[in-house]
């Protein structure tokens, strides 16, 4: 969240891209529906400055 309490989502921060895989699965944890995801920094770019 950003300090005056409002929320930051990954679109705001990042691009967002589906890959070339197979998404037919489902995970559940305790009973319910839940997404896996992966974020990796892109070639070239420094962590540092973003």
């Amino acid at each position: 969240a950003n300090e005056d309490g409002s929320l930051v989502r990954l679109a705001d921060v990042a691009r967002l891209e589906l890959g070339k895989e197979s998404y037919n699965i489902s995970s559940r944890l305790n009973g319910t529906p839940t997404v896996g995801g992966a974020i990796q920094l892109s070639p070239g770019a420094n962590a540092i400055q973003t």
